[in-house]
């Protein structure tokens, strides 16, 4: 179930979105993005490497949307997807870069505050991911035991890994290295070195 058009229009002015004409094309295209049950919670307008566009924080996802006449881009990056945001502030503009594992998104808006807005809801968003408690194997024994009606086995801990001896460290390749070779004289017994 999607969106309809004055849904999107009345959240997005809730959110104090109020540039119609420039933006008009990527509201009407939110409504075919947009779930039913998702919330908008911040928004900006700005430039990104394709041209103008609008930035979207939703509670799910983070949406770049740029429709023109001939084509659309959209970029919908998740919040577990994103390793690094960076924010760049200057006199008249701000600039956030927001790394993910495989790309770069890099958007630049005049709206410094929305976009600050958006970059710490965005960072606090991805803290909560990185925060929340990973299940352990016992724990998973213990729910899949219980959808089963069994018992849980008793995991035990296993027998430490035996350690291998370190191997020389040899190079290979194109540098050229030098070696060096003990010679023993025979007359004093002091070892001499040569350099070949």
């Amino acid at each position: 179930m999607k969106k309809t058009l004055n849904e999107v229009e009345l959240e997005l002015s809730r959110l104090g979105f109020h540039n119609r004409f420039w933006c008009k094309p990527e509201v009407r295209e939110l409504q075919h993005i947009l779930s039913d049950d998702e919330v908008m919670t911040n928004v900006v307008t700005g430039r990104y490497e394709g041209g103008y566009a609008m930035l979207l924080a939703t509670d799910r996802r983070l949406l770049l949307i740029d429709k023109k006449v001939w084509f659309l881009s959209l970029e919908d990056v998740r919040y577990d997807m994103i390793s690094e945001v960076d924010y760049h502030a200057r006199l008249l503009d701000a600039t956030v870069y927001i790394r993910t594992i495989n790309k770069v998104l890099r958007f630049t808006s005049r709206r410094q505050k929305f976009l600050r807005d958006l970059v710490k809801l965005v960072q606090e968003r991805v803290m909560e991911l990185r925060q929340s408690p990973a299940l352990s194997n016992q724990q998973l024994m213990q729910q899949f035991s219980t959808m089963l009606n069994q018992p849980a086995p008793v995991m035990t801990p296993t027998a430490p890994v035996p350690t291998l001896p370190m191997r020389p460290f040899r190079r290979l390749g194109a540098y050229p290295t030098a070696s060096f070779t003990i010679h023993q004289q025979a007359e004093t017994g002091i070892p001499t070195y040569h350099r070949s």
